[in-house]
């Protein structure tokens, strides 16, 4: 990573002006700053890293959720309303990120890839997330796109996650469209997953926080093979 880099990113604006009543759109507002030049050459060697541990284009994209996932998220900012609003090069530099921050670096990367992706914006619950591109079978109210959260590690397609202060994402999300591309075609194994795991604690709930040895390892085998963190 280059300081220098990161303190000429620092240094760009982070608002958007109308002009002549003509105003960007929230993909145009997005994609400046997933399309920066200088930034872009150095997060494609990123690209080029995870594309040399595997050739199969599925794996690549799993590679780079759960390492954005594995960013920590930056509560500091988050709890004070302190929001840098990062480049993708920066959260990378600075180890951390909140919502839209990582959703973006993650967003740029699946793009990369060639996926078909999107940033699922809740204005709501004031919270950002990603979409892949999949089967509409598996995807996010059949838009065609699977969710993915980028403040965690969790499933793709889990958006059963519980939030401080806002509990359940429960509104209909905005769909800022970054790429349209190829489909993540695989994705029946996480659905299936998040779909057990989703029973799994719901059966817990119901015998006092407890499962039985069996449902206990079947518990354990998904958390740890997702690096979930419970809670």
């Amino acid at each position: 990573m280059y300081e220098g880099l990161d303190d000429y990113l620092a240094g760009l604006p982070r608002t958007y002006y109308c002009t002549g009543g003509v105003c960007p759109s929230d993909s145009e507002l997005q994609l400046r700053f997933l399309n920066e030049d200088h930034q872009r050459d150095e997060l494609l060697l990123l690209v080029d890293a995870i594309e040399s541990r595997t050739e199969n284009k599925d794996d690549q994209a799993r590679i780079a959720i759960s390492l954005v996932q594995n960013i920590p998220y930056d509560k500091v900012a988050a709890d004070t309303d302190n929001l840098e609003n990062r480049y993708p090069y920066e959260v990378l530099f600075d180890n951390k990120g909140v919502c839209e921050e990582k959703s973006r670096l993650l967003a740029f990367l699946l793009r990369e890839f060639g996926y078909g992706a999107v940033l699922f914006s809740y204005e709501r619950e004031n919270h950002m997330a990603v979409g892949i591109k999949c089967p509409e079978q598996y995807s996010l109210s059949n838009m065609g796109y699977c969710f993915i959260e980028t403040t965690n590690p969790s499933i793709i397609t889990d958006n059963m996650g519980q939030y401080r202060e806002i509990g359940y994402l429960r509104s209909d999300p905005t769909r800022i469209v970054i790429n349209d591309g190829e489909s993540f075609a695989s994705v029946s194994r996480e659905y299936n997953d998040a779909k057990r795991l989703e029973e799994l604690i719901w059966t817990a709930s119901t015998k006092a926080g407890y499962l039985d040895s069996g449902e206990y390892e079947e518990w354990q085998k998904l958390v740890t093979k997702y690096g979930i963190v419970p809670t």
